[in-house]
């Protein structure tokens, strides 16, 4: 019988592969059927794999092109752990050559109700078309929330990462207008091949205007000279009740801390009388602070035994190393998709570090055929042919025996770090054995 029971982000891992029609956690709390992964109920799909794949227009099809599965992803929020099971999603899909859009959970739900009916039928293929322009409609509706949110110069938002300066895009109007275009809702119309009567009219030429007038009203001289008044005053305010909560002994809270800085500084710009007698209550509030750092400084294991009955071990940050030897906590690299899939041996199970789990005797015959690619210099993809492994199957060796399974891709010399310490017998020489020569011969 095929195991059906997983940890949660075997589940995920199960769900991406479509190895099986039905899986759940050891809960329930998260389980699929089909091309459908639920948190909780059926009310509340995760995400849902569409029955048809997407192929690139005749024109624009490049050598070993292949179709690509669409998977439409619910990122409207709900719970904490409905939010971590939609993380466990996106980290078995991550790797996949899938093409991942994110929608509503109305939406998701449209998608999950068609995803195993039979659409040759006039009602549900009409229900089916109903989704997909919901779909575009819905990145239409954002593209104008966006152009709203940007048109609120007051408002700080973030912009996106440049790997060039290795920081955060800074929040400028031409930044803003450059975010705001119609390369998403052209792009969903694409995979979803729908047509232009299909999509909701739109300018953005209109939303870009919209933020260029919102920046000329924002940095007219007068409203630039209101502004700087009103936050001094405001200043002085937040000043008093954070002195009278020092004088009390009163914490502040992570709001009055971050923007102490700010505060002092426009303070004492206006009204440097009545700010100055303020901010030298203040100092006594630092010191304790600086104690505290510096008790955690001298005495980094009595601070380390602290932190961690505070917070319990789930926060224990451990090495790559400790992980391989099968300590418990949080790895450095959890959430970093491009860092490299470590695997470790539980009893019957080989465990990798996203989560992921197989039987153990499976994982050996993965690393035999992956030794033979190596040893011959010959790559092997999945094409007509198949190797499961657990709920899995390899989609790709290459000569030097790295394998790519899914969102995994596993080194060889990883595999070979732990073949070795499990099952040393069954590793090859990477070089010939030097032939000894008697002193008789």
């Amino acid at each position: 019988m095929t195991r059906q029971v997983f940890p949660n982000a075997q589940v995920a891992h199960v769900w991406a592969a479509q190895s099986q029609d039905e899986g759940r956690s050891g809960n329930g709390n998260l389980y699929f059927r089909g091309r459908t992964i639920y948190s909780y109920r059926e009310s509340w799909p995760l995400a849902v794999i569409l029955p048809d794949s997407y192929a690139p227009p005749e024109g624009e099809r490049e050598a070993g092109w292949k179709y690509q599965r669409v998977v439409v992803l619910n990122t409207t929020s709900y719970s904490i752990t409905t939010t971590g099971h939609l993380g466990d999603v996106r980290s078995a899909l991550h790797g996949r050559d899938d093409i991942k859009i994110d929608a509503s959970r109305d939406t998701v739900a449209a998608f999950a109700r068609c995803a195993g009916c039979n659409l040759e039928s006039d009602y549900w293929r009409d229900e089916y078309a109903k989704a997909k322009r919901a779909l575009v409609t819905e990145a239409v509706e954002a593209m104008r929330a966006h152009a709203a949110s940007f048109a609120n110069p007051r408002k700080r938002c973030y912009l996106g990462w440049d790997e060039a300066t290795n920081s955060s895009f800074d929040d400028t109007e031409e930044n803003r207008i450059a975010l705001v275009t119609d390369g998403g809702v052209q792009h969903i119309a694409r995979v979803l091949n729908l047509s232009p009567a299909d999509i909701p009219a739109y300018d953005v030429e209109a939303l870009h205007e919209s933020i260029r007038a919102a920046y000329r009203a924002y940095n007219d001289p007068k409203r630039i000279k209101a502004r700087e008044k009103n936050a001094a005053k405001a200043s002085l305010n937040a000043l008093r009740t954070v002195a009278s909560k020092v004088a009390k002994g009163e914490r502040l809270s992570w709001k009055q801390e971050s923007r102490l800085e700010r505060t002092v500084t426009l303070a004492l710009r206006e009204h440097e009388a009545q700010a100055l007698p303020l901010v030298r209550k203040m100092q006594e509030r630092y010191a304790r602070s600086e104690m505290g750092k510096l008790h955690a400084l001298l005495n980094p294991d009595a601070h380390r035994i602290v932190e961690a009955r505070r917070y319990g071990e789930r926060t224990r940050t451990i090495t790559p190393e400790q992980w391989q030897a099968g300590a418990h906590g949080a790895l450095p690299s959890m959430y970093n998709y491009d860092a490299p899939t470590l695997v470790r041996r539980n009893g019957d199970t080989l465990e990798t570090s996203r989560g992921a789990q197989v039987p153990f005797t499976h994982a050996v015959r993965a690393y035999q055929f992956a030794s033979e690619c190596k040893r011959t210099g010959q790559a092997w993809r999945t094409n007509g042919h198949t190797f499961h492994v657990g709920a899995f199957q390899l989609d790709e060796v290459d000569a030097a025996g790295n394998i790519r399974a899914g969102c995994h891709r596993i080194a060889f010399e990883e595999m070979e770090r732990l073949a070795l310490r499990e099952v040393p017998h069954i590793v090859k020489p990477r070089f010939p054995l030097p032939v000894l020569v008697s002193a008789e011969a």
